[in-house]
């Protein structure tokens, strides 16, 4: 049976954009997409439910499922739609939490933010149908970032959070289109004499460019040569060292900035050799996955989620500490013709290509719809 499914994503952008995309490209159901800017997070998270209930109450038909994203709280929305739609199941899609998300140091709501978005995140779980997260450490984190909050609470705690959260939770991750990166050819102008330090994430607080950056000008000071690729958008949030490294050091750099296109991002990843990550907290990491398949050699947090990115024997790719972070990205830089990423490429593409993902959310939503 071919079902009509709304999605409802109140931030579009980034990997929840990537996500909703997806599965509207992919999928054998019929989709149905409302979307709201990606933007003002916490407004999106307070008040979201009163645009989109407008919106679904404005329809002439009812769909088998709804399905949408953490940015939401889905009590308030549940209550604001009228009674025909009680009988719909929700699905809440669980792309990141507030419970175990790091607070930066700037957020002026900072001592209330576990406590009430948070808050908004356990709710709207329990009071979903289904709950999706998108990696197993994000569920099993979240679960007992939320059942440790309950022990703070001054009474009627409730003891079956637990088995209620894992009975109706899951785990599908956002899917990768690895043909199409397969088919992005490195490009000559790309390519560097030295070997290449690669970042490709946010410039935000929480992925420690600090970190990363105190470690390259660590190994350039102990005289080991090679460059620093750093990918990403500079905006005005953007934290001062990082424009204060790169115009004091500009000779490490070979790349600084914001690729134009897809297909020079996967260029530029596949000019690079080694990703050494500094991630405080990562909830699955699409762009650690995009270069472990391009075949970089991997310096990863230990106890995360990258954990699920690497087959066994790969235990060597981890580190714990500062000191181990600069010391494996150095044995990374002197012994690098002697990684073979075989084993990870095959071990990503069971886990994450994008026809056999979209194809676990189809079977999920048939067995949840209505």
């Amino acid at each position: 049976m071919k079902l009509n499914i709304l999605i409802l994503e109140p931030y579009y952008t980034g990997s929840h954009k990537k996500w909703a995309d997806d599965i509207i490209n992919h999928s054998d159901h019929t989709i149905e997409l409302i979307t709201m800017p990606g933007r003002f997070w916490k407004w999106r998270m307070e008040g979201s439910a009163i645009y989109l209930s407008e919106v679904m109450s404005s329809r002439k038909e009812l769909p088998h499922l709804v399905v949408c994203s953490s940015m939401l709280d889905l009590g308030f929305l549940k209550g604001l739609l009228s009674k025909e739609w009680h009988d719909i199941p929700f699905l809440y899609y669980m792309h990141e939490n507030q419970l175990t998300y790091p607070v930066s140091k700037l957020d002026r709501d900072s001592n209330n933010q576990e406590k009430h978005y948070g808050f908004i995140n356990l709710k709207s779980c329990l009071v979903a149908d289904a709950v999706l997260f998108n990696s197993q450490y994000h569920r099993k984190s979240f679960i007992a970032a939320a059942i440790e909050l309950m022990t703070r609470l001054p009474d009627y705690k409730y003891n079956m959070l637990e088995s209620t959260l894992l009975s109706k939770s899951d785990v599908i991750p956002l899917g990768i289109d690895f043909q199409l990166i397969e088919s992005i050819k490195p490009a000559l102008d790309h390519k560097s004499d030295l070997p290449v330090l690669l970042w490709n994430h946010r410039w935000e607080y929480d992925k420690r460019p600090d970190l990363f950056l105190n470690m390259c000008r660590n190994l350039a000071d102990k005289g080991i040569k090679f460059k620093i690729r750093f990918l990403g958008q500079n905006h005005e949030n953007t934290p001062k060292h990082i424009t204060e490294f790169y115009e004091r050091f500009p000779s490490l750099f070979d790349y600084f900035g914001y690729a134009e296109s897809y297909e020079e991002y996967i260029q530029l990843i596949k000019g690079s050799h080694i990703l050494p990550v500094s991630s405080e907290h990562d909830f699955l990491g699409i762009s650690v996955i995009e270069a472990l398949f391009c075949g970089l050699q991997p310096v990863l947090p230990e106890k995360m989620v990258y954990q699920e990115h690497l087959p066994a024997g790969f235990d060597y790719c981890f580190y714990h500490g500062q000191d181990q972070f600069i010391e494996k990205t150095r044995n990374a830089l002197l012994t690098l013709s002697l990684y073979d990423y075989t084993a990870v490429n095959q071990h990503l593409r069971k886990k994450y290509n994008i026809s056999d993902i979209v194809a676990c959310y189809d079977r999920y939503f048939k067995k949840k719809g209505a």
